[in-house]
């Protein structure tokens, strides 16, 4: 029952936080894990799938006020939602809070187990933190040892590849980041 209800909640949460998803709620109490798997986006033209035998990570951060959060969305190559996390980032900016919502992205992907089962692709909206996960040399030494344990966890995943995306390709994950400024703690779900 404990199960149910989160998924309830987590679906509720989403409903809330992205308004333009279209939630197919037939069949909802014969199969709750249905309408998790059938959430896709509606217009094609800003979230586009990852080849077959790869999940996709989108990962976002974004200012609340005097508050930082992260948040990211990772989905199959069909579109369906297979887990989420969002959460607040202390005392951070907005290129911090990126590096740590990559590293929560592929902590997440590891601790599910997909890592050698599936490539992952993760979806950022800053050219200068793929500058620096990419190009150790760029780095800055103030974030320095965490872009090593980013470091540490691309090689616990497997096969990893970066894209930068427009913030409108990470709506979804924006949301969740702008949600995760205001909560009090960190909020993860896989499925």
């Amino acid at each position: 029952m404990k199960a149910l209800l989160g998924l309830l909640r987590s679906l509720f949460w989403l409903n809330d936080v992205h308004d333009d998803w279209n939630f197919y709620m037939e069949g909802w109490w014969q199969n709750p894990i249905s309408i998790l798997t059938a959430i896709k986006p509606l217009s094609k033209n800003l979230w586009c799938p990852s080849i077959t035998g790869w999940l996709k990570f989108n990962i976002g951060a974004a200012v609340k006020g005097p508050k930082v959060g992260c948040g990211g969305v990772l989905r199959d190559d069909s579109g369906s939602i297979r887990a989420l996390f969002s959460g607040p980032v202390e005392g951070a900016d907005m290129d911090v809070a990126r590096i740590l919502a990559i590293s929560y992205a592929l902590e997440l992907f590891c601790e599910i187990n997909w890592g050698g089962i599936f490539g992952l692709l993760v979806e950022l909206d800053s050219q200068v933190v793929l500058n620096w996960i990419t190009k150790p040399n760029h780095r800055p030494w103030k974030w320095w040892h965490k872009l090593v344990s980013v470091d540490l966890l691309i090689k616990r995943a497997g096969m990893v590849e970066f894209k930068i995306v427009h913030q409108q390709c990470n709506a979804l994950a924006f949301g969740l980041a702008r949600d995760g400024a205001s909560r009090d703690s960190f909020f993860k779900a896989w499925w």
